[in-house]
Parts: structure tokens; C-alpha cells; sequence
């Protein structure tokens, strides 16, 4: 009897179903720990879109995998990982060089996604490594404009420190 895979190699198999010593084995026999499946992911960013935090940091610490190889829809660990508001996992990536500013289809960076969903932690913690407050994505939105009236203390905060310029926030319509 077969189990209905859905497209997914069996390291991704492995990880979706939360299988990490399969996962291991499978990475010490040689399978390719940043091979894509069918919708585009790779290894990490299933390990970062479940949530498993221990197995993410081995996928980069033991086995190299490479922090910024997008799917099909330009998702990148780190906005998945800001996108459901993991602070531990954001914390994770952004130890290991993971740059700050890349875009989703959308023109979305990884602080938009965490203004959107109100993660004020993630907010600060992507400001104080450089993330821009004014990146303007497809719809001429800023992270700013999707920030809640509260969370804008933390982008003013950050700015007062030097890391960003107030003055040139876009205001909501």
C-alpha cells in the first residue's frame, strides 16, 4: 500500500509529517537538502512554515541549507516565519545572515508581514537589523501603513535610535 505523498520528495514527506529522524537519514544518505518540490519548497522553509524550530536549525547549521531560496510564490524562510509570528525561528534565521529585505510576489518584506499580523516583537527585532519601514510593495503600501495605531511606537522607538527616518514614513489614506 502506497501513502499519498501530493507531489513531495521523501525528505519533504519526512519533514510534513514531522518525521526527523527520517529527515536525518535521508540527509546523510544524500538526498539534497535544498531539492525544491512540486510547489517550490525546499526542506527549510517546510521546516520553517510547521514550526520546527530545532529541525530548521539543523537544515542550516549541519546540512547548509541555503537561507534565502524562494518557492514559486517568492517565499522565503524568513517571511514565512514572520507571517505566522515565530520570533524564535525569526530569531534563528536572522543569527544565520539572512537579509531583511527580500520580497514575496506581492512586493511584501518580512516586516510587513509582521506589522500586518501585530507581532510587535518581530517588528522591533527586524527594525533593529536594518529593515526598511519605508519599502513600498506592489499595491504602494509600507509596513508602516499596515501597522496597528499601537505597534507605531515600536517603527518611532527604532527610528529615534537612528535605524530609521520617521519623517519619511508614508501615513495611512
Amino acid at each position: 500500500m502506497s501513502i499519498p505523498t501530493r507531489g513531495l520528495l521523501p525528505l519533504h514527506t519526512a519533514i510534513c509529517r514531522g518525521l526527523d529522524q527520517v529527515v536525518v537519514l535521508l540527509l546523510q544518505g544524500g538526498a539534497d537538502v535544498d531539492a525544491k518540490q512540486w510547489k517550490g519548497q525546499t526542506a527549510l522553509l517546510l521546516a520553517v512554515e510547521r514550526g520546527h524550530l530545532a529541525l530548521a536549525t539543523a537544515l542550516m547549521d549541519k546540512y547548509e541549507a541555503r537561507l534565502e531560496l524562494k518557492d514559486e510564490t517568492k517565499q522565503r524562510p524568513l517571511l514565512l516565519a514572520c507571517k505566522v509570528g515565530d520570533i524564535a525561528m525569526v530569531e534563528a534565521l536572522l543569527a544565520r545572515g539572512t537579509r531583511v529585505d527580500k520580497r514575496n510576489m506581492k512586493g511584501r518584506t518580512a516586516l510587513t508581514h509582521a506589522a500586518i499580523g501585530g507581532y510587535e516583537r518581530i517588528v522591533g527585532l527586524l527594525l533593529y537589523h536594518g529593515a526598511d519601514p519605508n519599502a513600498f510593495d506592489n499595491a504602494g503600501e509600507t509596513p508602516y501603513s499596515f501597522a496597528s495605531h499601537h505597534m507605531r511606537g515600536i517603527f518611532h522607538r527604532y527610528a529615534y535610535n537612528g535605524r530609521c527616518n520617521v519623517a519619511m514614513l508614508r501615513t495611512e489614506k
